[in-house]
């Protein structure tokens, strides 16, 4: 699947392209799969076997040229992009941002995903999750889902079992992050297990809302949604978490949650108060 991923970019597409898989496939291992343009991945029941699974974006420098990491003569992501990805197991997407594009990530019954983590202070991430599982036992992710810039980010009848902080979004931008988690399910995620060796104790939940600046703002629902812990103790921090109780941490109250149909605890956290609940 890397090679084919390659194969895009250099042809420098300028309409979607599709790569279809062949049906329950070893695709091959995979760290930072580059994509720059629009595509469908069709996955068939496929799967990728290794490496970091992930496809990546706007994180390096490319040559279109070359398909390699180029950092005097590539270029960043430069323009908008949609990658959606069907019924492809153990695939995951990374990215590090550093431009303004938007990019949107797509994820139709993808089971056993590693994660979709996309950092840095720039552009938006849309991401959109339905049918998907992650499950840490095999992969080993400490967090799912995770972005810290606006967008909107729906997860839809996805399965977490034993990650440390299932869905984590910490808002460090100047927008609006949107946030509907429904019908889906966390189990034992953020157990005194499942954290005690990261150093994650301090904040970890199975849901996760922090807004990092002033002009951030995260308007969340869930529902429908089941938080359980099966033979297992929580590490503390509730069902959904709002805010960073550790000290030294930027976090402000900028977070509208709407809860339906789910019975959950949440706590809120401020800077320097990590046991404040509700």
């Amino acid at each position: 699947l890397k090679e084919a991923l390659t194969g895009v970019y250099t042809s420098n597409p300028t309409d979607v392209v599709t790569i279809v898989c062949k049906p329950n496939a070893d695709v091959g291992a995979m760290t930072h799969g580059h994509v720059a343009d629009s595509i469908i991945i069709e996955g068939n029941g496929a799967t990728v076997t290794g490496g970091e699974y992930d496809i990546e974006v706007d994180t390096f420098k490319y040559s279109r040229e070359t398909g390699n990491q180029d950092n005097n003569n590539g270029v960043y992501l430069d323009k908008d992009i949609m990658i959606t990805v069907n019924n492809l197991n153990g695939i995951a997407g990374w990215g590090q941002r550093n431009t303004e594009h938007t990019v949107n990530f797509e994820f139709n019954n993808c089971k056993n995903m590693s994660r979709v983590y996309i950092s840095g202070a720039k552009g938006s991430n849309n991401i959109t999750l339905n049918n998907c599982t992650f499950d840490s036992a095999k992969y080993g992710s400490n967090t799912s889902v995770y972005s810290n810039n606006p967008g909107t980010i729906n997860i839809n009848n996805c399965e977490f079992k034993g990650i440390a902080v299932g869905v984590n979004l910490n808002n460090k931008s100047n927008g609006t992050q949107f946030v509907n988690i429904k019908n889906s399910t966390f189990t034992n995620c953020a157990t005194v297990e499942n954290t005690a060796d990261l150093g994650y104790g301090g904040f970890a939940a199975p849901i996760r809302f922090v807004t990092s600046t002033e002009s951030a703002e995260i308007v969340a629902t869930v529902d429908g949604t089941v938080v359980d812990y099966v033979e297992a103790e929580s590490a503390g921090n509730g069902d959904i978490l709002l805010g960073d109780g550790r000290e030294g941490k930027d976090s402000t109250p900028n977070v509208e949650l709407h809860v339906t149909g789910t019975e959950a605890e949440i706590q809120i956290q401020s800077p320097g108060e990590p046991d404040k609940t509700i």
